[in-house]
């Protein structure tokens, strides 16, 4: 019976520190938990669920994308190990597709930073507190 449930947390790419809590509030045994879910096996299906989540939070930038999917990986129930471990290996920091959102971006705020205010740094200055508000990284 406890196998069963977490044949089907697994199929649902929880992972492990989740399935054991189920199992707790089910008051059912976890003891065989260890054995059953080996570290590589965790690894692959955290990495699977990796994929999904990067699809899901396309829309965010590059370090918002990154620490979104890595508490995501934490909060199904992902060792922290594994995960961080997951996101380091798979997340590539190539940066084009963050670039081509900055632009898209930074003419938006940049028009509403030039309607509302009149002198340059006003407008600089808008731009770059909103800017780093949505996830981008400035430096001087």
């Amino acid at each position: 019976d406890e196998q069963n449930i977490a044949d089907s947390l697994m199929a649902s790419y929880y992972g492990k520190n989740r399935i054991k809590q189920k199992l707790i509030d089910k008051k059912l045994d976890y003891s065989f938990l260890d054995e059953y879910i080996d570290l590589k096996e965790e690894k692959e299906r955290c990495a699977h669920y990796y994929k999904i989540a990067i699809k899901k939070f396309a829309s965010l930038t590059h370090n918002k994308k990154k620490d979104t999917i890595y508490r995501t990986l934490i909060y199904r129930g992902y060792d922290i190990n594994v995960a961080k471990e997951v996101v380091r290996a798979l997340f590539k920091d190539d940066g084009v597709n963050d670039s081509i959102n900055l632009k898209k971006e930074l003419v938006g705020v940049l028009n509403k930073g030039i309607n509302k205010y009149d002198n340059q740094y006003e407008v600089k200055k808008y731009v770059i507190d909103t800017l780093r508000r949505k996830g981008y990284k400035y430096k001087n």
